[in-house]
């Protein structure tokens, strides 16, 4: 002033356009069959967090976030850091909820009876690993069509499962059996040739799960 005397103010202030860092941790698979789901994320120790599910809102988070009862489908995580200055910066992630199977339809299999001893099985799949054994032998990675090839004769299992990403398994199977020996009938006890009886009874034989049929002269079997 006029008598000399002096005064000033000051006001120091920080310009911060740098936005915070904020990254997420542990979290669900990306397939997976859990219905719930938690996440753990940092943020800069100056940042406020917030977190949100999908389309919802935006609330208050520290450190990690647990949401239970999820539908099956494909859910986003969001998480949100904000510093004193405002700066705002997200991490994000998407996972899918899948508890059901796929699908597995065997198409195409030999009769519940044949004498083919090198079968071909198809079938259709809409998702997943497929794997394919026979009987208890160990399943291992197929495609459609499938053949084995010498099989013995008997009774057979084919079986075709398949998971997908989220764990999930489908199969279906087959039962069938291999015959290709024949069956041989053999007349046992027949009538005397020629005879005079006008009667004849005949007794015949084969193996134990044989079925017969007869016919006489040219007549139907």
């Amino acid at each position: 002033d006029a008598a000399g005397n002096t005064a000033e103010a000051s006001h120091t202030w920080e310009v911060d356009s740098a936005a915070p860092t904020v990254n997420i941790g542990s979290r669900p698979a990306s397939a997976t069959k859990s219905q719930t789901a938690t996440f753990t994320f940092a943020a800069d120790s100056d940042a406020t967090t917030t977190c949100k599910l999908d389309g919802g809102v935006f609330e208050a988070c520290v450190l990690s976030k647990t949401y239970s009862s999820l539908r099956d489908g494909s859910h986003t995580f969001t998480v949100a850091a904000t510093d004193p200055a405002g700066n705002t910066a997200e991490d994000v992630y998407t996972w899918t909820i899948d508890n059901v199977p796929p699908t597995v339809t065997i198409v195409q299999a030999p009769n519940s009876v044949s004498d083919v001893k090198s079968p071909t099985f198809a079938f259709s799949v809409n998702d997943g690993a497929v794997a394919c054994k026979v009987d208890s032998g160990s399943a291992s990675p197929c495609l459609s069509p499938k053949t084995y090839t010498n099989l013995a004769d008997g009774d057979h299992v084919f079986t075709v499962s398949s998971t997908d990403a989220a764990g999930n398994t489908g199969q279906d199977a087959h039962s069938w059996r291999i015959e290709t020996k024949l069956a041989v009938a053999t007349l046992t006890d027949k009538p005397r040739n020629p005879t005079t009886s006008t009667s004849a009874r005949f007794h015949f034989a084969s193996r134990a799960d044989a079925a017969f049929e007869c016919s006489l002269d040219g007549g139907a079997f």
